[in-house]
């Protein structure tokens, strides 16, 4: 190792990291590569123009693993985010209620009605304790 950075300084020379033939240089490439596509593949309407351009890089092959075995359409991982995102799209949100906003807002304020109808009623009880409590100090002898 040495000896090869006395004789190379700069280190080894740089390539391109997709060879000609589109297979990738190392596993590091390849996996930033498929981590690249993989995002893009999950939200295809914000990178369509970067998956555009990878096709017209690569026409016939496959964007993802750059091989011509398969086009990038029938690609297994491009085809697990569509699913991911169609079951999304299907599911109602979790954080949303199935009650209309009306009725909701109805029951906040029926519930804050009630609320505020038990804490008039415990006030009374306490002021009826409290009166009961002093009769009772003048009834009983001290």
């Amino acid at each position: 190792m040495y000896f090869y950075n006395s004789i190379h300084p700069q280190g080894p020379p740089k390539k391109d990291t997709i060879s000609q033939e589109g297979s990738f240089l190392s596993e590091q490439e390849r996996a930033a590569h498929h981590k690249k596509v993989r995002q893009w593949f999950l939200n295809p309407t914000k990178y369509c123009t970067e998956i555009e351009g990878e096709q017209r890089k690569y026409p016939g092959k496959c964007i993802y693993h750059l091989s011509k075995s398969h086009p990038t359409h029938d690609c297994n991982i491009k085809k697990e985010p569509e699913k991911l995102v169609t079951e999304q799209k299907k599911l109602p949100n979790s954080s949303s209620s199935s009650i209309p906003s009306d009725q909701l807002w109805n029951l906040k304020k029926r519930s804050l009605k009630m609320l505020l109808l038990m804490l008039v009623m415990m006030f009374y009880l306490i002021q009826e304790v409290t009166i009961l409590m002093r009769m009772s100090y003048i009834i009983l002898p001290v």
